[in-house]
């Protein structure tokens, strides 16, 4: 998609639970829960990342 983002896997629950996220899988962009217990569309993934 020609972004500069930067990915990030977390296994650690106690850091995942500090994030807001209670039900996996997850997205998290700059700190705030886009997505919680879906895989999101490709679509929606762009949406958030204005493209």
């Amino acid at each position: 998609m020609g972004s500069d983002a930067v990915v990030e896997y977390a296994a650690d629950l106690a850091e995942i639970a500090r994030q807001g996220v209670f039900s996996t899988p997850a997205v998290v962009i700059d700190g705030k829960v886009k997505v919680s217990g879906k895989v999101p569309s490709k679509e929606e993934i762009r949406s958030w990342l204005g493209k």
